[in-house]
């Protein structure tokens, strides 16, 4: 049976787009990893996914009818198998595209395969990946081995003759045009592209930019001194370096001598990284926030509450970065996940050459995020138990973790919490789970409030009797339908993904202040080193919060050009906050600028317009 080009390669495009139809059908419809569907609306995402698959499949289908037609028979017939053998390859790669995205919400990208093969990510969860639940396996790669089969099939029907028609060339041109060009024309939407754009975009996209980008900007040594007075004034980076380094000369001599210290000189250091934490639904401000979350607000009466502390960027990786690195995240890709290979240098190590005895224990799985190989470089001992995946469930084992830190060791511990991300539900025996988005958030916040409160319990009365620094920071928000409606549409890092909160109190710190200046993340890891009087070298970013007296904090929260600035990242996009001012950007749209004031004093009831 003889089969024309144009024809044949129509029937591969019409197979190779209905099979992504479906895998998009079980992307959008099939259960999230943490519960619930990957979006609240897939109106707003599935019908231009359809549109724009197309896209690159009629450019494959338009290359192939061109080569078609200058083809003897024979070389077309191996053409039309390589054609299949592309199209199944294709599939594979969509799938897979889709499923880091459902677990890690960032797509396939050459960074990320690279990163796999050096064998720089942790192996297991590329199974949990495939694996998923035994159904969402099944009926993924189902659903591929099925149009696969078909494309083999349509491939044997016969020989292939005839070069396609001059028709045949310009609908497929104009379905490549179309599917290629809706970036621009379908309900224009940077944060909607960024989310469904097509495996093959990402993957040439990635290709185009490392052979575009070998050579840095011609203002990027602007860039850097720019980046290094946002937290740093006085700080003059080596040319061409980032993350900066702070050499510390005499380091091994003053770790030798603060390991000499007596032990009430060398006080535990207990990090509580709460999931998915609103800074404006727990600013203590206002009494009805604080009558949730009373053990929080206990804790900002015996030291120090920040009510606008900034994420480095979301989701939670980028606060993990934060928190632990001292640095911002990277504006395009996620520094931890695909540059393992850069030299870094985090809080966690320093604190073990003080002597420190590390442990870190999470609710959540760590392979998500690609955290388990970082976890086993930093910490002495960290755990994550499938079977307590609940805060009050990892805030009991924290007490039991006290009693196994070695005799004579300060503890430096790292607690991350999971109930408070969405869906937002208490587990079995907790009480109901409402149908109201907030109301179930705020019924999370007081179950995550009652689990800080055991550990907060554990380090007072436990074994361990010794002095410590507590701190408790969110690692990012999620914007309720206001905010996100307000200044998140453009899918850039606004208020509502970047504004939580944090506390500290401990040997050093001040009782019962609250202080309502932007703070960031970044802070964190100099104001440990600050408050322990611990000197290393280290390439912080941030500035220690205690340091300054909390006289200035008034003129810094009201200002918008004084302080320093606590920056966010995320999706090509930059936040900017400055006392009450903010300003956000996207570095992919020159014409794109937005600032405003806020009020920092002013109670933030935007959670009750939910």
């Amino acid at each position: 049976m003889k089969i024309s080009g144009g024809r044949f390669w129509f029937v591969w495009g019409a197979l190779l787009w209905s099979g992504r139809v479906l895998l998009l059908l079980w992307l959008y419809f099939a259960p999230a990893p943490g519960g619930g569907p990957l979006v609240e609306n897939w109106t707003r995402f599935l019908p231009h996914s359809l549109v724009a698959e197309a896209g690159p499949i009629a450019v494959l289908a338009l290359l192939g009818m061109l080569i078609d037609g200058v083809l003897t028979t024979r070389r077309r017939w191996t053409l039309h198998w390589l054609a299949t053998l592309l199209g199944i390859l294709y599939l594979v790669a969509a799938h897979f595209d889709a499923e880091l995205m459902r677990w890690m919400s960032q797509h396939l990208t050459l960074s990320w395969i690279d990163t796999y093969l050096r064998g720089s990510m942790d192996s297991s969860f590329i199974i949990r990946i495939l694996g998923g639940s035994p159904k969402v396996f099944f009926l993924g790669f189902a659903i591929t081995a099925l149009v696969s089969l078909v494309l083999v099939l349509w491939t044997r029907r016969g020989a292939y003759s005839n070069s396609p028609r001059f028709t045949a060339i310009v609908v497929a041109l104009a379905i490549a045009a179309t599917g290629l060009s809706s970036k621009w024309w379908f309900g224009k939407s940077a944060m909607r592209w960024r989310r469904i754009h097509p495996v093959a975009w990402g993957l040439g996209g990635d290709l185009a930019y490392r052979f575009l980008h070998t050579l840095p900007p011609r203002d990027y040594e602007d860039g850097i001194k720019w980046l290094a007075a946002s937290g740093h004034p006085g700080a003059t980076p080596v040319p061409g370096r980032y993350p900066f380094w702070r050499v510390e000369p005499a380091e091994d001599s003053l770790m030798a001598a603060f390991r000499a210290r007596p032990e009430a000189e060398r006080p535990d250091v207990v990090l509580l990284v709460i999931e998915t934490l609103r800074g404006w639904a727990v600013d203590l401000r206002d009494p009805a926030a604080c009558a949730n979350i009373p053990r929080l607000c206990g804790l900002a009466r015996e030291g120090v509450f920040f009510p606008h502390a900034q994420s480095g960027g979301y989701p939670s990786i980028e606060g993990f970065t934060s928190t632990q690195l001292g640095i911002w995240a990277h504006p395009g890709m996620s520094l931890l996940v695909d540059h393992p290979g850069t030299h870094v240098r985090a809080l966690p190590q320093i604190m073990g050459r003080a002597g420190y005895y590390r442990a870190a224990l999470t609710a959540s799985d760590p392979g998500f995020d690609n955290i388990t190989p970082w976890f086993s470089r930093w910490y002495d001992f960290w755990e994550y138990d499938a079977n307590r995946n609940a805060d009050h469930l990892i805030a009991d084992r924290f007490a039991k973790l006290l009693g196994e830190v070695p005799a004579g060791k300060p503890l430096f511990a790292l607690w991350m919490s999971t109930t408070t991300h969405t869906p937002y539900k208490l587990p079995p025996g907790y009480g109901p789970n409402p149908d109201n988005p907030a109301d179930r958030y705020r019924r999370v916040l007081a179950y995550m409030d009652s689990s800080v409160g055991i550990v907060l319990d554990a380090i007072r009365n436990g074994p361990r009797h010794r002095p410590t620094i507590v701190i408790v920071v969110g690692d990012h928000a999620i914007a309720n339908p206001p905010l996100f409606r307000a200044s998140d549409r453009d899918g850039i890092p606004g208020q509502g993904q970047t504004w939580t909160a944090l506390w500290m109190s401990g040997p050093g710190i001040p009782r019962g202040e609250v202080r309502p200046r932007p703070v960031s993340q970044v802070d964190i890891a100099p104001t440990v080193m600050s408050l322990l009087r611990l000197r290393a070298s280290n390439h912080f970013m941030g500035i220690p919060l205690l340091a300054a007296p909390s006289s200035g904090d008034s003129l810094a929260a009201t200002s918008c050009t004084a302080g320093p600035r606590e920056l966010a990242f995320r999706l090509e996009g930059m936040t900017s906050q400055r006392g009450a001012c903010r300003f956000t950007l996207r570095f992919d749209d020159a014409g794109f600028l937005r600032a405003f004031r806020q009020d920092l004093y002013a109670p933030p009831l935007a959670d009750r317009v939910d």
